[in-house]
């Protein structure tokens, strides 16, 4: 049943309908709440570390939980669904009508994994792993290299060999060499 049809035209709960609750779901079913719920909360920041918004983690569960512990559906209004069914006091009564060990099963396997993620992402390996990737995918291939040497040998066969001894000088000079310093070389 969608949860647009608890609602009357005012937004007010009609009542009456029974919701159905499970009280088990299957393990892999619960792995798969699980894992939606971890793909929506850990969020990487500019500096590439990892950390959970709390925020979107309560969101997803609360929506998981009613999606696949009850035969409610939310409409791609989800978010006006979910106000609904905490103003009203539907998402509670769902809540406390689930056993308790599927939520602490759930609750517990969320939090492991979190932290663990979190732990292994936010690692000292882990940063300069990714560090060295980054360099490392600033490195040239070899088609690259090629392309450049087979441009720095056309360059060096179109300059001016004359203008050689005057660069040497100038280079010298750049680099702090005198008059004197530059005689005899």
């Amino acid at each position: 049943m969608l949860i647009s049809e608890l609602k009357t035209e005012n937004n007010e709960y009609k009542g009456g309908n029974t919701i159905d609750i499970k009280q088990y779901v299957s393990y892999i079913e619960k792995k798969l709440l699980c894992i939606d719920i971890l793909e929506s909360c850990l969020i990487t920041d500019e500096n590439g570390l990892l950390s959970c918004d709390y925020f979107t983690k309560k969101l997803i569960t609360d929506l998981k939980l009613v999606a696949n512990y009850t035969d409610l559906e939310f409409t791609d209004e989800f978010i006006e669904d979910y106000d609904f069914l905490c103003e009203h006091g539907i998402l509670d009564y769902i809540i406390k009508n689930i056993p308790d060990s599927e939520l602490n099963f759930i609750d517990e396997m969320v939090g492991c994994e979190l932290n663990q993620r979190i732990k292994i992402s936010n690692s000292l390996e882990s940063i300069v792993a990714k560090g060295m990737n980054k360099l490392i995918g600033k490195i040239p291939t070899d088609k690259e290299l090629k392309s450049l040497s087979k441009s720095l040998i056309k360059d060096i066969n179109k300059m001016n060999w004359d203008k050689v001894p005057i660069l040497k000088e100038m280079w010298l000079t750049a680099n702090g060499k005198s008059g004197s310093d530059l005689i005899g070389k």
